[in-house]
């Protein structure tokens, strides 16, 4: 019989198939990866800007206490007959706002704790991704590969 036998011609034409359909499964799961890496980087987004407003609220509040605070001691200092510009008046509100500022940078630092550590999740996250999707490419590589030696051996054999 002249050509390839029919039998090696349906395994040979299985395996193109299935090498076909490797090549589309690792497109599909590429893309599934991707999607899932954008999702991650956008859910971290969100908390970024979460903090964000959070530290906004939390800095425009205690900035509004330290106001209504030293007016509050300006007023009772002019009950009393003093100014804020007198030696103690003065003393007592520049330590009011001088711990507000000392809570306002640990505060700050408090924010800046919280943003690496969602900045590292992210890191690890799209980290382990991109060894899945790597991992993923490397089987479905090697998967074609050992399909196209098959057909490349099924060929010559049938020679």
């Amino acid at each position: 019989m002249s050509g390839i036998e029919p039998l090696t011609a349906i395994a040979l034409g299985q395996s193109a198939l299935g090498a076909v359909h490797g090549i589309g499964s690792a497109n599909a799961a590429r893309a599934q990866m991707d999607a899932q890496a954008k999702s991650v980087a956008a859910n971290a987004a969100r908390q970024r800007q979460l903090l964000a407003l959070q530290q906004e609220s939390d800095t425009r509040r205690q900035r509004n206490l330290l106001e209504r605070t030293t007016a509050r001691a300006r007023v009772s200092f002019g009950a009393r007959g003093l100014s804020d510009a007198d030696g103690s008046a003065g003393a007592l509100l520049s330590g009011i706002e001088n711990e507000f500022e000392i809570e306002q940078a640990d505060r700050d630092r408090a924010y800046g704790l919280q943003l690496s550590g969602l900045d590292q999740g992210l890191a690890d996250s799209l980290g382990r991704i991109e060894q899945a999707r790597s991992s993923s490419l490397l089987d479905r590589q090697q998967d074609v590969q050992r399909r196209v030696s098959g057909l490349l051996r099924w060929g010559l054999k049938s020679r």
